[in-house]
């Protein structure tokens, strides 16, 4: 048996200029692959932020906001893609068991997420109070703004798993009226359009 699997499509980035991205058959492949949990690796890394903050090893926690932020775009772009899947086609993903599994189980460690970022930010600027050094105020300061960009991200990937569903619909109705007008679903994706 062959099965055929698009790893890159091109796309849009935010500022309009083309760019290539990873498509969801080819991220889940990767992390099913890997069997690598986002959740745990950023469980173990705030963990690890918490303790580095506390004993004032503020380089190593500026390592650990940013690979803390990093794992929080990889587990963005999952959900990403497979949303953007469904925006194409919305037979190519497996909305019947496959995909509200992966919403329903990202939406308790996005809100544990937001907590956590919210108390390990206080905890930053309770810490960074007590420094006097104005080069480790500065990475304190690097600290809070990677950990307010995760959180940023978080927040809006919830408002994304959140808004899943009703998305799904619509694109079911859009893709339908397109396929009744004569149009095959293929022909509104950004690649067909290249």
């Amino acid at each position: 048996m062959t099965v055929s699997l698009r790893f890159l499509e091109e796309g849009f980035g935010r500022h309009g200029q083309a760019v290539l991205k990873a498509t969801a058959p080819a991220i889940n492949l990767l992390l099913a692959g890997l069997e690598y949990d986002v959740e745990d690796e950023q469980a173990a890394k705030d963990a690890m932020l918490r303790r580095q903050v506390s004993t004032g090893r503020w380089g190593r926690a500026e390592d650990s906001a940013a690979d803390s932020l990093k794992l929080s775009l990889l587990y963005g772009e999952r959900v990403r893609a497979v949303l953007e899947e469904t925006g194409r086609d919305v037979r190519a993903v497996d909305w019947k068991q496959q995909i509200p599994q992966l919403l329903s189980s990202a939406r308790s460690p996005l809100g544990e997420r937001q907590q956590v970022e919210r108390e390990l930010m206080e905890w930053t600027r309770e810490a960074r109070s007590e420094v006097q050094d104005a080069d480790v105020q500065l990475t304190c300061a690097r600290v809070l703004r990677l950990l307010k960009r995760a959180h940023l991200r978080h927040t809006q990937l919830l408002a994304s798993v959140i808004d899943a569903r009703p998305m799904f619909l619509r694109s079911q109705a859009e893709q339908r009226r397109r396929n009744s007008r004569g149009f095959p679903a293929w022909a509104s994706s950004p690649t067909a359009r290249a």
